[in-house]
């Protein structure tokens, strides 16, 4: 009895230490209060699911989310090349969760950094002294060594998230962007090399979508204060879709040499009625150039999906699209315009200092402005230019603009992704270090103030996605200094996200180059256009595009319905 007696004194004790224990626990926690306090404001509300009421009451006290780990695993782009597709698990209420993915090509580690500009001539011959590059010629395993070059690519790119970035993502916060980008861009390996680029940028745009997604905002909602440059709210009063720019035509199969006509919706129709019409004018050309030639099927396409004719001078590019147009009721210039990305700086001679627009037929940059200028006059239907001058030609791009810049809408991609003209810094946190490299390899900048000036002049600006988002947005701002206009440039190699339409709309870009209006990848992102501009209409955020005005022609929108 004694034994007996003993051991319930013991276990009372036990349970009285015990009891004491949870007192504290609860009471250093305030737990009591809060349950009390949730089962009155329940008795309030009388939701018919009280556990789900409960569950999102205490959910809403929880320790934010953390991510717990990242993963790197392989996957395909569109043209079946290797992908790194990089997902984040993240500790939520105490438990370990998946949260989202994100796939990014693994592109080839970045070339040498290009050799600084030379003085224009009296002449105007840009790149004066160099020598003419000789043709690559086809050597003995040649294949094998892309193919080589291509496996020690994605190895370095696994090894890049998997042993430098991964751990430095354990117990950070998914919504510290800036912070996040900052420190996996500081990231070196072993050898002192930088992590490689494909890692960098699927890492950042994972974290973004994981902190949209947990915070129960659209993504482009939650980029916009996430990474703006002052501080602002996430509640967001009006937003603006970009205009969608398709590619349509390329040239090289024929003597025209120019590297795409693109297609863009004018004013008059919804959104959903636009993106049908480039889609009906798409079809309409493939079905043409199918007749024409006589073989039937499916006629040549590019990489980004655009036909290849064999065109012989600009305007016959320009009146195959407005014979498509016609077949499916559009009129080039009043529904639809034509922007032809010349890539110019395939098409200059360093030794002629001259220009091979048409096969045979050489211009300087005086000729091809004047050119430029005439087509202009000439066809209606035409509305700009995307680099139409080599991009080291800073006196023929001062022409340019004088020229056309208030006439029609002329896009620098390759002028400023080079470095060779100058871009001026963002005032958040400083330029990226993208934006620092090019400006020391350009060789001008405060000391060269007049080409910024001439700079102002671009009605567009170009760019596409940096290493990191961060990088991306500041790029966007230093950009948006000298343009009136800027295009998010969407790479052909890219994987079917949709998550660049969000990026996009967040920075308020005014126009979004996609490839042709078909395959995964460009039907996706239209499709995520017409996705977000429900959302808006629903919510009654939506803003029609802000007008692009030039003196003779305006891309104005009307409201959309």
């Amino acid at each position: 009895m004694a034994v007996s007696r003993k051991k319930a004194e013991l276990q009372q004790q036990r349970r009285r230490e015990l009891s004491e224990r949870a007192m504290e626990f609860y009471a250093q926690r305030n737990v009591t209060s809060t349950v009390e306090k949730l089962l009155n404001e329940m008795f309030v509300a009388s939701p018919r699911d009280v556990y789900g009421y409960m569950s999102d009451y205490l959910g809403d006290l929880a320790v934010a989310p953390v991510i717990s780990r990242g993963e790197c695993t392989e996957s395909v782009d569109e043209r079946g090349s290797p992908a790194l597709n990089v997902s984040i698990h993240c500790t939520i209420h105490g438990i370990d969760k998946f949260v989202t993915s994100v796939s990014v090509p693994v592109n080839p580690s970045p070339p040498p950094p290009p050799s600084p500009p030379l003085p224009s001539s009296p002449s105007n011959k840009p790149g004066a002294k160099k020598k003419t590059a000789e043709p690559v010629k086809p050597v003995e395993g040649e294949g094998s060594e892309t193919n080589n070059k291509e496996k020690d690519d994605v190895i370095f790119a696994f090894e890049s998230f998997n042993t430098y970035i991964a751990p430095v993502l354990v117990s950070r916060p998914p919504n510290q962007q800036s912070d996040i980008d900052s420190t996996i861009s500081s990231l070196r390996d072993k050898e002192g090399r930088e992590l490689h680029q494909s890692a960098l940028l699927a890492t950042s745009l994972t974290v973004a979508k994981s902190a949209a997604i947990l915070s129960g905002l659209p993504l482009y909602n939650h980029l916009t204060p996430a990474l703006s440059s002052s501080s602002s709210s996430s509640s967001v009063s009006s937003v603006s879709l970009p205009t969608p720019l398709t590619s349509l035509l390329a040239g090289g199969a024929g003597k025209l040499r120019v590297r795409e006509f693109c297609i863009l919706p004018l004013p008059g129709r919804t959104l959903s009625e636009q993106i049908l019409a480039l889609c009906s004018v798409y079809r309409s050309v493939g079905t043409l150039l199918s007749a024409k030639t006589g073989v039937g099927g499916v006629a040549p396409v590019g990489p980004r999906r655009a036909y290849c004719p064999p065109l012989e001078k600009m305007e016959a590019g320009l009146e195959l699209v407005r014979e498509a147009g016609t077949e499916c009721g559009l009129i080039l210039g009043q529904d639809l315009s034509v922007v032809v990305d010349i890539g110019a700086d395939r098409l200059f001679d360093q030794e002629k200092h001259k220009y091979e627009l048409i096969t045979g037929q050489w211009k300087s940059t005086d000729d091809l402005i004047s050119m430029y200028t005439e087509l202009l006059t000439s066809q209606p239907g035409l509305m700009g230019y995307i680099d139409p001058l080599h991009h080291e030609d800073v006196e023929g791009w001062r022409k340019l603009q004088e020229a056309l810049g208030s006439k029609c809408l002329v896009v620098a991609d390759k002028a400023l992704a080079s470095g060779l003209l100058p871009v001026p810094p963002s005032d958040h946190q400083g330029p990226s270090p993208e934006v620092e490299k090019q400006e020391s390899m350009s060789g001008v900048g405060e000391g060269t103030p007049e080409v910024t000036e001439g700079l102002e002049l671009l009605s567009c600006a170009s760019f596409t996605l940096e290493t990191t988002l961060s990088a991306t947005f500041s790029r966007y701002r230093a950009l948006s200094g000298i343009a009136s206009y800027t295009m998010l440039n969407v790479p052909h190699t890219l994987t079917a996200n949709p998550l660049l339409v969000d990026v996009a709309v967040a920075m308020q870009c005014s126009l979004l180059r996609l490839g042709a209006p078909c395959g995964v990848t460009s039907t996706c992102l239209l499709s995520r256009m017409l996705q977000i501009k429900e959302e808006l209409s629903s919510k009654g955020t939506y803003e029609p595009p802000k007008a692009l005005v030039f003196s003779s022609t305006s891309l104005s929108k009307v409201d959309q319905h």
